[in-house]
């Protein structure tokens, strides 16, 4: 599963012992460690600060072994269950009391006039999480209580945004049902509560002053680091065992000596006797110094033929530890042979993420020469070496980029992840990471180094519609203006404009008027760029433009686009051919304004590309024009074909589109076809002849 931030700062804090990855991880989830805090207490804002404390230091305390928990999901049971230890230490008598008055009230359910919004019902909330499965109230933490968007949900659960959105659509269904069999109705359904979690995680901010006081206390009770830590708890741990063995031996001969004297009183009903084997487990036995390939192959087949138990993965990370790393691509080599499926799940991806820290290109290198990513996943639906790569990015992220663009055309990378390619998925992540980091810079000069520009186009075209324009991820105005500049800056110009306006589109979706805002910060070219996202985005929805000053639609639409054209310097052919384009690529309802600019403008415009580009991806689809929507099957590129300005082309894509009409569709229905308002003269008694000549 990829990490998102969280998980990646929990890393470089239990494996680097980074105080400042610590730090940033109490400054990002102090808000709901100290808003659960100080509503299951109350509102006592000095016990809701020692509750917030006692949780951050349990976190450096389990930070190496807390692995891939949602981090989100665990700091909120952590703070349930100290804040209610913390109740009970302080005052039993008020919290019997407090239960008395909410037993004489649950009989009396939340009506249909009432809200969520009382302390009893949000502690019924409260309960009604922790009852959850453990997957489900992750996803409800993340959503309501940290205001993550359904692809941040997934990518932190290791599952896809629509996956996300279904579980926790399923999560709000299940915590209903318990809400309603602990006698809470729930009025108003999902949204209800969903809202009512949204209100729950909304709190005073926590001061900065007290982040950094928790931070530092937390941090002066953290453990030694590496093994060193280990070994006290599993010294502990095995001498308990050894206790616990040592008593079963115990018993064990006082109830031989009492089994014999019974015996000479009273003769055994049965002979069977009962033995007892010794305990001797794999993990009591001390790991050697440096081991060998083949004793290292050994060792593991012994531990994992023993039964599952939290010391078998304790024992493994000493063992990985014990083998010299320039011993790795041999034990390698043996393994891929002498280990079952299951041994080389445990062990390959431990020793890879140990070989990253010290020689990150060694360990790529080694594990694309014995293709290690389907000796462990035969299926091919993961790979190690995208995961190696993520490791690399936060130990040498400049060195990472090289190996990749080297490493581009091999065919361990070519393989499908997901819905795109190991290598796509890689360098996806690579610009994220880089962005996430206020790098843009750096970003983009890696993407203009992809050698593909397919692949190039699709991993920048993610960036743009995705993650980078989301409201979540903090992206200012400013930010979004430098991201917009590198990226026009890119090759592949008419494809990148694309992605641009894609961009944009999707920023306006969450700032609505930003573009406006924006106008006085940017040069007259870029205002054009602008002027052009938003005619698509007018276009798209010009049935509701009625202008009352006797001008047509289409010009009151497309003349400040034009001026700005003009204004940039632009030839107004120029800026007539793209704003054609973005007239074009406004969708199905716009192509009524579309085609009535093309009429205008024909011998202005070169569009024959774009538009047979547009026939092959409406083919099929339904379109309004007229006033009305048609609901012929391929309408919409018909109309796109006739305003080809290729006679043949025109003649020839319009009699195909016309006659697998006629073939897929009603003659009742086709037979209107040429009636159409759209349609030209000469096509459409081009079309009435066919009518006449079928069957």
């Amino acid at each position: 599963m990829m990490r998102d931030e969280s998980g990646e700062l929990l890393r470089r804090y239990s494996e680097e012992r980074s105080e400042a990855a610590f730090r940033e991880l109490v400054r990002q989830h102090s808000g709901i460690v100290y808003g659960t805090a100080l509503r299951k207490l109350g509102g006592d804002r000095a016990a809701a600060q020692d509750v917030m404390q006692e949780v951050f230091t349990q976190l450096v305390r389990k930070a190496p072994i807390l692995g891939n928990v949602v981090l989100a999901g665990w700091l909120y049971r952590q703070t349930c269950r100290r804040a209610a230890n913390h109740v009970r230490a302080e005052s039993r008598r008020r919290k019997r009391e407090l239960v008395a008055m909410e037993a004489m009230t649950s009989s009396q359910s939340t009506g249909p006039g009432e809200s969520f919004s009382s302390p009893e019902i949000r502690e019924e909330m409260d309960r009604a999480l922790l009852a959850l499965p453990g997957a489900d109230r992750d996803a409800l933490v993340l959503r309501y209580f940290e205001s993550h968007d359904y692809k941040r949900v997934g990518a932190s659960q290791g599952i896809t945004e629509e996956a996300a959105r279904k579980r926790v659509g399923r999560a709000l269904e299940k915590l209903a049902a318990i809400l309603r069999k602990n006698g809470v109705l729930t009025t108003g359904g999902a949204a209800s509560l969903g809202s009512t979690m949204s209100g729950m995680a909304a709190t005073t901010a926590v001061p900065e002053a007290v982040i950094s006081r928790v931070a530092a206390n937390a941090l002066r009770a953290a453990p030694a680091s590496g093994l060193a830590a280990l070994a006290p708890l599993l010294k502990s741990f095995l001498a308990g065992l050894l206790m616990t063995s040592a008593a079963a031996g115990t018993m064990a001969a006082s109830r031989s000596r009492e089994a014999a004297i019974a015996t000479t009183i009273h003769p055994p009903i049965t002979t069977a006797t009962v033995k007892r084997e010794p305990l001797d487990p794999v993990y009591l036995k001390p790991v050697p110094g440096y081991l060998s390939a083949e004793q290292l192959i050994v060792e593991i087949k012994k531990l994992k033929a023993g039964p599952a138990h939290v010391l078998t993965q304790m024992r493994m990370a000493l063992l990985l530890e014990s083998i010299s790393l320039d011993k790795a691509p041999e034990f390698f080599a043996l393994a891929a042979d002498r280990l079952s499926l299951d041994e080389k799940k445990a062990s390959y991806t431990p020793l890879l993420d140990r070989w990253v820290k010290y020689d990150p290109d060694a360990a790529a290198t080694c594990a694309f020469d014995n293709n290690l990513s389907r000796q462990i996943d035969p299926d091919g639906s993961s790979n190690l070496i995208v995961h190696i790569h993520y490791r690399w990015m936060g130990e040498d992220p400049s060195a990472a980029q090289k190996w990749l663009l080297r490493e581009w055309s091999n065919e361990n990378l070519k393989g499908q992840s997901s819905e795109t390619t190991f290598r796509n998925s890689m360098a996806l992540t690579t610009m994220n990471w880089l962005i996430g980091r206020d790098r843009q810079e750096e970003a983009f000069r890696f993407a203009a180094a992809i050698p593909d520009p397919a692949s190039r186009l699709e991993v920048l075209a993610e960036v743009a519609g995705g993650s980078f324009s989301s409201p979540n991820n903090g992206i200012t105005s400013d930010k979004a203006i430098r991201f917009y500049r590198a990226l026009r800056g890119l090759p592949d110009a008419a494809h990148v404009r694309k992605i641009a306006h894609a961009f944009w589109k999707a920023r306006t979706r969450y700032f609505p008027g930003e573009l406006e805002k924006l106008k006085s910060t940017l040069t007259p070219l870029e205002n054009f760029d602008l002027e052009l996202i938003a005619l698509e985005l007018k276009a798209s929805g010009s049935s509701a433009i009625k202008p009352s000053d006797g001008t047509s639609p289409l010009d009151r639409l497309i003349d400040p686009a034009l001026q700005n054209g003009l204004a940039a310097g632009l030839l107004r052919r120029e800026a007539l051919q793209q704003i054609g384009e973005s007239l074009v690529e406004s969708g199905a309802t716009g192509q009524s304004l579309a085609l009535e600019f093309i009429d205008a403008h024909r011998d202005e415009l070169e569009l024959d590309d774009l538009l047979k580009e547009k026939i092959a991806e409406q083919d099929g689809m339904y379109v309004v024009f007229g006033g009305h929507e048609s609901p012929l099957h391929g309408l919409a590129p018909l109309l796109w074909a006739s305003r080809l300005s290729d006679p043949e082309q025109r003649l020839r894509l319009s009699r195909g589109t016309f006659r697998r009409m006629l073939l897929e569709s009603p003659v009742k229905q086709v037979i209107e076809v040429p009636a159409n308002p759209g349609l030209p003269e000469d096509l459409a008694e081009e079309f009435r002849t066919m009518l006449q000549d079928s069957p």
